[in-house]
């Protein structure tokens, strides 16, 4: 008679507590969408960024651009953008593959949002999206670890 060694409870345990937990998108997209959008509004109310913004303004009425009559956004639709990009790249960090993919979509969305301050100063309208990009790092760093904390359903079936 042939005996088959069976695993130890503890070893049984010790695995499951090893293994991740299967991720969703929607709920934590929402979440972790929102709060980078909220924190990033609460930093503006806070006139966290003001230095920022008189620096971008000042470097852009210099020799190279000679920016002078501006049209300036209101703060409420940097907020509103901000909290909306924020879920959106929330919902795309967390529906990609692979942890390379993530930190190229973080990246390129942050240098795309920042280069597109210069195009839209050509029609002299002064934007200066540091909420938006405070907004979309926080929401892009909480989604990034949460999909490394969690097997999210797009990785199923892939190695």
């Amino acid at each position: 008679m042939i005996e088959t060694e069976t695993p130890s409870t503890a070893t049984v345990t010790k695995n499951l507590y090893l293994a991740k937990p299967l991720g969703r998108r929607r709920v934590p997209a929402m979440i972790c969408g929102i709060a980078g959008g909220v924190l990033a509004v609460a930093l503006d109310l806070l006139h966290r960024f003001d230095y920022l913004k008189a620096g971008v303004q000042k470097a852009y009425e210099a020799k190279p651009f000679y920016l002078q009559d501006t049209t300036t956004w209101q703060p409420a639709w940097d907020w509103a953008l901000g909290l909306i990009l924020a879920v959106a790249i929330s919902y795309v960090v967390l529906d990609s593959v692979r942890k390379w993919q993530r930190i190229i979509i973080g990246i390129v969305t942050v240098v795309l949002l920042i280069t597109f301050s210069p195009l839209l100063m050509l029609w002299e309208v002064l934007w200066i999206p540091a909420v938006e990009v405070v907004a979309i790092a926080l929401a892009w760093l909480f989604s990034f670890i949460y999909s490394t904390q969690h097997i999210m359903p797009c990785e199923i079936g892939v190695r």
